[in-house]
Order: structure tokens, then C-alpha cells, then sequence
């Protein structure tokens, strides 16, 4: 075990290296992409530890990897300042599947994004990204997994991206008064990162990959309270982008049983508060509302007489952005 160790940390620090040697200036809302997505994400902010949904497989590859169940997402997310300063109105959309088989979990996804030329505080312009990944039990408190992503597009000029997201998740069940507390482990974008040219980043520079490279995220989450009718869980979550900045995510839930949750998020990153002149980027909270639908019934699959138990969730999301830009987003699972 302890050469496991020596190993791993030798080659966490050897993609440190490698990530320094890249230019560090993504774009204003890059860094939030991940999280976009799908009304969860935005409400969660980003997050190692989101369970088993496809939204959260985009942040940590394992989350998925205990799934029992088929289970498809469709979300919409729109992007406006509210005609404040007339940037238009920006679109991201996701479809995700989870597909559990004996040995383990399949998740595969299609993301969309479109920013138009006069969303300046958002200048992403168009592309979309196609991801494959498989997670599973290594044992019943650890998850792992991996998935590969490709993203092409457009903005002034053409752009594409194939990379590699690798996670764990550590199920630790009770610690002191925390209940069901899990930690998640993340390394995102190990590969070329997707960007166009020309393009200026938040902090003056030629703008860096969308999302960052060599994202490296630690979390932890539990819950403070638990009992029949109601839950109080909070996360929080540590991000290095290309190991060159660092960004603090915490939310806190309110749930009553399985069928309604109200999420707070809150997220800001070191270079945004620090940086001369100041990116922009808003330090209000976002605000999300969920709630699930047991169907009782099930859904029939394929011509066989079987039925797998199912429930709809559904849920919406309010985040800030940069400057004056908000998103707003809807989706079911």
C-alpha cells in the first residue's frame, strides 16, 4: 500500500508539471462549464461528490459506479444578462444515459453549447461534446472510474478536444456526526483541451482550454441532520485548474424524504478574487429546486413482461455567472 501511495503522488505531481508548462487563462465561464449543464449541477456547483446521475459523472467518472437502475437525463440551461447590457441569449443542453450491467456501469453523453458574438462575458461561442465512460464497485465503500470526451466547434474559428476524466469516490458511511459521508476524488481533462483561437482569456492573455486541462478535485459530503421526514446535507469541494488556481465549492440541502429538495451553492476561485482588474465573476449563491415522482408501476423493458422500478425527478436552477450574465436551468432524470 504504501508504494501505491509513493506511485500515485508521484504521478499527480508529474501531470502538475506538465499541466504548468501550459498557459493558464481560460475564458470567462469556462471554468463553470462542467456544472452547466443540467439545473443539479448548477444548484450543487461543481462537485466531486454528486451521486449516481449523469450530470454528475461529467465531475467525477465513479459517481455512477453503484447504480442499479437505467436511468436518462435531458436538461436545458439558458444564458442571460436579462437585456442588462444586451449580450442576447446563450444555450447549453445535455442528454446522459446510465446503463448498469453485471460487471459494471456505462454512462455516455451528448453536451451542446451556444454563446452568441455579443455575450461578451461569456465568449464561448458554439460546440458540442460526445462522452463514453464506464465506473464500477471496486468494493462495497469504493467507486472508480473513466471517460472519454471529444468535443468540436467553433468560435471566429475551429476548435477540438479529446480527453480523458478519471475518478474515485470513497464511501465512508458515518463519521462523528456526519452521516452517509462520502469523499470523491477527480482528474479531469488529462489530453488535449478544447479551445479556438483567437481568443482572450479572463485574466489578458491567449485564452487557455474550455474546460481547463488537468483539473484536479477533492470533496467530501454528508449529511448534518437525518431523519424520516427531513435531511440537511453539505458539501464542500477543493479545485486546482491546470494546477494553477484554486476554487472552493460548498452547498447545503434541505430535503423532505425522497420527494422535494431545496440546494443552496456557493463558488469562487482564488485568481477570480485576487486578479487586477477583477474578472467579473459573481459571488452570489445559486438557488435549485427538486423534487421526485415515485412511479409505482415501473417501466416495462423491451418486449419481456419485467419491470424496473422508476421514479421522475425533475428539477430547476437559478446561478450567477460573470458580470451580469445568469443561467437558468430545467431538466428530468
Amino acid at each position: 500500500m504504501p508504494s501505491q501511495k509513493r506511485t500515485f503522488a508521484v504521478a499527480i505531481l508529474i501531470l502538475a508539471v506538465l499541466a504548468s508548462s501550459f498557459g493558464y487563462d481560460p475564458p470567462k465561464g469556462g471554468l463553470l462549464l462542467r456544472s452547466i449543464y443540467s439545473p443539479w449541477g448548477l444548484a450543487s456547483t461543481p462537485t466531486t461528490t454528486g451521486g449516481s446521475n449523469p450530470w454528475a459523472a461529467l465531475l467525477n467518472p465513479s459517481a455512477p459506479g453503484a447504480e442499479q437502475l437505467i436511468r436518462a437525463s435531458a436538461a436545458y440551461t439558458g444564458i442571460t444578462d436579462f437585456g442588462a447590457t444586451s449580450q442576447g441569449w446563450g444555450s447549453a443542453a445535455s442528454l446522459g444515459l446510465l446503463l448498469p450491467t453485471p460487471y459494471g456501469v456505462w454512462e455516455g453523453s451528448a453536451l451542446f453549447f451556444s454563446a452568441p458574438a455579443a455575450m461578451a462575458s461569456m465568449d464561448l461561442g458554439t460546440f458540442g461534446s460526445l462522452r463514453g465512460g464506464f465506473s464500477k464497485e471496486l468494493r462495497s465503500d469504493i467507486l472508480v472510474g473513466a471517460a472519454l470526451g471529444l468535443t468540436m466547434g467553433g468560435n471566429g474559428g475551429f476548435g477540438w478536444g479529446l480527453d480523458l476524466d478519471v475518478g474515485a469516490t470513497y464511501l465512508a458511511g458515518d463519521l462523528g456526526f456526519f452521516k452517509d459521508t462520502r469523499f470523491g476524488l477527480s482528474l479531469l481533462g488529462i489530453g488535449k483541451g478544447y479551445t479556438t483561437s483567437p481568443l482572450t482569456g479572463m485574466f489578458g492573455g491567449s485564452a487557455s482550454s474550455y474546460p481547463s486541462a488537468f483539473t484536479l478535485g477533492l470533496g467530501a459530503r454528508g449529511f448534518l441532520y437525518s431523519s424520516y421526514n427531513w435531511k440537511i446535507d453539505a458539501s464542500v469541494d477543493l479545485w486546482s485548474p491546470s494546477f494553477q488556481d484554486i476554487g472552493l465549492d460548498l452547498s447545503l440541502g434541505l430535503a423532505f424524504r425522497d420527494y422535494a429538495s431545496l440546494r443552496l451553492g456557493w463558488s469562487a476561485g482564488l485568481r477570480d478574487i485576487f486578479s487586477s482588474p477583477y474578472t467579473g465573476r459573481s459571488f452570489l449563491p445559486s438557488l435549485g429546486l427538486s423534487g421526485t415522482i415515485p412511479l409505482s408501476k415501473g417501466i416495462k423493458l423491451g418486449k419481456t413482461s419485467q419491470r424496473q422500478d422508476a421514479d421522475l425527478s425533475v428539477g430547476l436552477a437559478a446561478a450567477p455567472l460573470y458580470d451580469s450574465l445568469y443561467a437558468l436551468g430545467a431538466g428530468f432524470s
